[in-house]
């Protein structure tokens, strides 16, 4: 499996576009994205377990968006925030992981 989720390139115009140059598509199934990684392995998780997600890997995952996001301060987008939500509601505590993460 080859999952690349830097595929983004500027647009020229301040906005980030998808593009799949320069990956070379070497996996049997290759997903290519311009989210985090964190998204996309939340989306994959989605897709195979349904809604069987459990409360450990809510907080493994949101802890990844809060570390790509700099705490919800980079890289928004509204897919963040539903993912994010969709995370608490699997029992993921915000302010715990906020308290314990050290953002440089």
């Amino acid at each position: 499996m080859n999952i690349d989720t830097s595929t983004t390139t500027s647009a020229g115009n301040g906005q980030d576009m998808p593009t799949q140059t320069g990956n070379q598509k070497f996996g049997k199934i290759n997903i290519l994205s311009g989210s985090s990684l964190t998204e996309t392995i939340f989306s994959i998780t989605k897709d195979l377990n349904g809604d069987s997600l459990k409360k450990e890997q809510a907080v493994c995952l949101l802890s990844g968006l809060v570390l790509y996001t700099g705490n919800f301060k980079n890289n928004i987008t509204a897919e963040v925030f539903q993912a994010a939500s969709e995370l608490i509601k699997k029992g993921a505590d915000l302010k715990e992981i906020t308290s314990n993460i050290k953002l440089s």
